[in-house]
């Protein structure tokens, strides 16, 4: 539960969540972190969903009826989540002209995408929430971005949890294909070692066989069955980043097996969470983490432990609401902007428009 004297600070409060999935109770990020928690404790809380509108309405529709929405409500505190272009500039100005509230950025790539969009959308809000990257805080303080805190992804215990299921999958990864984690699959396959994959788009690799798309709950179920859950850092631009998974997962009391990526130890130690260098070491790690039950079992509850522990939902609402709290008085200036505030080069524009492109195909079957 949230401390007191924030619970007391959010009951008179109406709020706005428009982060960019928001307009679908599966997208676990705005139903799990924020609309669950608040619901029953802020006097208001709505949803936009800047990615439903933008694919019905256009870009200009959809910033129109974010604004119409933020006049007519007269919100206390409004979340965002920039993802690529979706917002003028212009309408994160405009919401100063007609509203008071206070307006809140989360940013969830800053490992990669700080120099080259963060920097640039920062200014615009009061408070910024960045995920999961503590080397960004350097980054933010060269820039003069002040107010700013670190999300460990919210996680929900409520929903990320262990369940008492018998394990039925020795290896398996979810999420989305691509080109750098089909590879290391197929690399599994050649060597004997099977990987149950989910998620959307394995059909297009030769050899892997994945079971499709999985919900959010049937996620949770799933991750439960498994002796080892893959985690794999690859990012957007060809780099590696830091991942939500194993916080999730790791939620779950499961094993998880990460390829390496030296940030995670910002968070985990060595017995919480089992990294691997390249091919040859993943291979050797499941082989085994597959026949040392009691000590896969005994780094799970650790890292369990940790998580809950240290990177719970409740705490992390604490942290961002009390610096939200402590500049509740300070006024937003406009921000000097020198240049475009966004930069598209060929990987980002091939990264935004796959987005769209899935989120085309999700509208499809909603």
């Amino acid at each position: 539960m949230m401390k007191p004297k924030i619970i007391d600070f959010l009951k008179d409060k109406k709020i706005l969540v428009a982060l960019w999935a928001s307009g679908s109770k599966t997208d676990k990020t705005t139903y799990q972190r924020f609309y669950l928690p608040l619901k029953d404790v802020c006097s208001k809380i709505v949803l936009f969903g800047p990615r439903d509108n933008y694919l019905l309405y256009g870009k200009r529709g959809m910033n129109k009826r974010f604004l119409d929405l933020v006049e007519k409500e007269k919100f206390d505190m409004i979340f965002m989540e920039p993802m690529h272009t979706e917002f003028y500039p212009k309408t994160l100005i405009k919401i100063r002209e007609i509203s008071n509230a206070k307006v809140i950025g989360m940013f969830s790539d800053d490992s990669w995408r700080f120099e080259e969009y963060t920097k640039y959308y920062a200014p615009f809000f009061d408070v910024i929430i960045s995920v999961l990257c503590k080397s960004a805080l350097k980054k933010y303080e060269r820039e003069g971005i002040k107010n700013v805190v670190m999300s460990y992804g919210g996680l929900n215990p409520e929903f990320f949890k262990p369940i008492n299921l018998k394990k039925k999958y020795d290896v398996a990864f979810i999420g989305n294909a691509g080109k750098e984690r089909a590879e290391l699959i197929s690399y599994l396959h050649v060597h004997g070692i099977k990987v149950d994959v989910w998620g959307r788009g394995w059909e297009r690799y030769k050899g892997i066989e994945g079971h499709g798309y999985i919900s959010p709950d049937k996620l949770v179920e799933t991750v439960n069955q498994c002796k080892i859950n893959l985690n794999f850092s690859f990012a957007g631009n060809n780099t590696v980043q830091i991942k939500g998974r194993p916080f999730e997962f790791g939620a779950c009391k499961a094993f998880i097996l990460s390829q390496q990526f030296q940030d995670y130890r910002d968070y985990f130690n060595e017995d919480e969470l089992v990294m691997f260098k390249d091919a040859e070491d993943m291979i050797n790690k499941i082989k085994h983490y597959l026949v040392n039950d009691k000590e896969r079992e005994e780094i799970a509850e650790r890292m369990y432990n940790r998580i809950i522990n240290e990177y719970s939902l409740d705490s992390e609402l604490d942290i961002i609401f009390t610096k939200i709290m402590g500049c509740w008085d300070e006024k937003w200036k406009i921000p000097n902007i020198r240049k475009m505030p966004f930069k598209l080069d060929y990987t980002n524009l091939r990264f935004m428009l796959a987005g769209i492109l899935r989120s085309g195909k999700w509208m499809s079957q909603k």
